[in-house]
């Protein structure tokens, strides 16, 4: 798969939770399996708005492998607090399809390295 270009906030990674939640993203537009394990809890809980929830890791690699490639990213925000987290941006797919998105992310701990538990996803796909 090509690289994904990534365009992101200035002064992103100033928080070292900012930069894991980055990741969080490209590995969720990559759909890369070993980076989402070392992510995100195994029983991880993801809450898609509008479409139902996904738990575990194996079924949210199985929902993105259906998504298309991603081509760019651009980041509008990276915020976190304790043990939560959030990110807003726009992706750019390969065949054009543009879609907002908003995670809403909930660590285990406030520890930096402490997996994301849960996730509350918010996907709006954009006029072409």
């Amino acid at each position: 798969m090509p690289m994904i270009a990534l365009t992101e906030p200035a002064g992103c990674g100033n928080a070292p939770r900012q930069l894991v939640i980055r990741d969080l993203v490209l590995a969720l537009a990559e759909v890369n399996g070993s980076q989402l394990t070392e992510l995100l809890a195994e029983k991880v809980r993801w809450d898609l708005a509008g479409a139902g929830t996904i738990e575990g890791v194996s079924q949210l690699t199985d929902r993105l492998s259906g998504q298309g490639e991603v081509a760019t990213i651009e980041l509008a925000s990276i915020l976190t607090h304790g043990r939560e987290g959030s990110i807003d941006g726009v992706l750019t797919f390969r065949n054009g399809r543009r879609q907002a998105f908003c995670h809403v992310l909930r660590f285990a701990s406030a520890v930096k390295t402490a997996k994301v538990t849960e996730m509350r996803s918010y996907l709006v796909d954009l006029p072409g």
